[in-house]
């Protein structure tokens, strides 16, 4: 009965609630949208450093006149 009693208080604590219920919402979608932008880049990401890895060993080799020399 108190929100009866105090109506015009009721009513900006409502408007207050509907307000920070909007904005967690808004917050939680950016951070959902995160989560899964970094789900559909983390293959792509895998992928490079899997194949950085395997390259690495031949970016080591020096190529002179049709020979291949190792450091």
């Amino acid at each position: 009965m108190w929100g009866v009693a105090h109506a015009i208080l009721s009513i900006i604590i409502i408007i207050f609630g509907v307000f920070a219920l909007k904005r967690f919402i808004i917050a939680l979608g950016k951070f959902l949208e995160q989560v899964f932008l970094y789900t559909l880049q983390a293959p792509v990401r895998f992928g490079n450093f899997v194949l950085g890895l395997c390259l690495k060993p031949l970016g080591m080799l020096r190529f002179r006149k049709g020979a291949i020399e190792g450091d």
